[in-house]
């Protein structure tokens, strides 16, 4: 089926208040049959799950194509470490208590059993690994584990959404939705420095997360906002934040900005749109950067940004 494409500055990139314009930023749109919940790149295209949970694959071009998709009604469409992943909520009593994952094996989705929670890998070299538990409004915790002595460190990060080496320090970006919102940024010059793990109990929610802020440093801290992603370009650490209108009637947007003395300081304004990371989005290589899926908060449509060398491209579905 073929769809077009076509390739533009986005509409809702303008209006920039002054800030400078540092980072190139286009669009490219892809048109398609039916509106998009959810959207990846997997093995060379992209791949939606439309709002009758089909799943249909968008090659280079623009074509669209129907796809495999299992025979269950599915909730979300994401990549993770290389493979295509989709998930089944499973219910109780109205409520949902769990989700079944679906891996595509590239001739079906297979049936892999129950997601469950636990510690998520976020980061990996060949010193740390580093992962993360988030307990929502009852914080979080980052531990790193030495791959040579295999001791544990732990610190408070309420909850971390990723971690990067940037130069000798680890860089640790975290972000809570709760109540208005709030985002920080870590910096972690030697993980051995910080608190050794403890083990605690997990009878009550939130218990078991650290509290420790030892060997961290606050490179910015703030309410009302949420960060979505962090990224090196040419020697600095940016960051792409988000925020809702607030209950002063400031309008919603999103920015690139800097972490420094405990603040955040905006270098260029995206657009006038709060936009949602999914917890289970993750950075997907990309070319030379990578991609990251988000939904736009009002309108419900799905999103890929890629940031590559300081040029960012929004990835856009939109129904015919």
């Amino acid at each position: 089926m073929n769809r077009s494409l076509y390739i533009a500055m986005v509409v809702w990139l303008t209006g920039t208040v002054g800030l400078a314009q540092p980072f190139p930023i286009d669009t490219v749109t892809f048109r398609t049959s039916a509106p998009i919940l959810s959207a990846t790149y997997y093995q060379g295209a992209f791949y939606c799950l439309n709002e009758q949970r089909d799943i249909t694959r968008i090659d280079a071009a623009g074509r669209e194509e129907p796809f495999r998709s299992p025979n269950v009604w599915i909730e979300t469409l994401f990549t993770k470490e290389g493979k295509l992943i989709t998930w089944e909520p499973l219910f109780k009593d109205f409520r949902q208590t769990a989700y079944i994952e679906y891996q595509y094996d590239g001739t079906k989705f297979r049936r892999k059993g129950r997601v469950r929670e636990k510690n998520r890998t976020i980061y990996a070299d060949e010193c740390f690994e580093i992962t993360a538990s988030c307990s929502g409004e009852w914080g979080g915790t980052v531990y790193f584990r030495d791959k040579n002595t295999r001791k544990k460190y732990e610190c408070a990060a309420s909850c971390a959404i990723q971690a990067q080496l940037a130069g000798n320090s680890y860089i640790l970006t975290t972000t809570s939705s709760h109540m208005f919102g709030a985002a920080q940024i870590l910096r972690i010059s030697d993980p051995t420095a910080l608190q050794a793990a403890k083990k605690r109990s997990k009878k009550r929610i939130g218990a078991y997360e650290s509290k420790s802020t030892q060997g961290v440093d606050i490179l910015a801290d703030s309410a009302g906002i949420m960060a979505l992603t962090s990224f090196q370009y040419q020697g600095e650490v940016y960051h792409l934040i988000t925020q809702n209108e607030d209950w002063r009637h400031h309008p919603a947007a999103t920015y690139i900005a800097t972490g420094k003395n405990g603040k955040f300081g905006k270098v260029q304004h995206v657009g006038d749109v709060f936009l949602w990371r999914p917890d289970n989005s993750q950075e997907i290589p990309y070319k030379e950067g990578y991609l990251l899926a988000v939904t736009e908060e009002q309108s419900g449509n799905a999103l890929l940004i890629s940031i590559e060398n300081g040029q960012i491209t929004i990835f856009r579905f939109g129904q015919e």
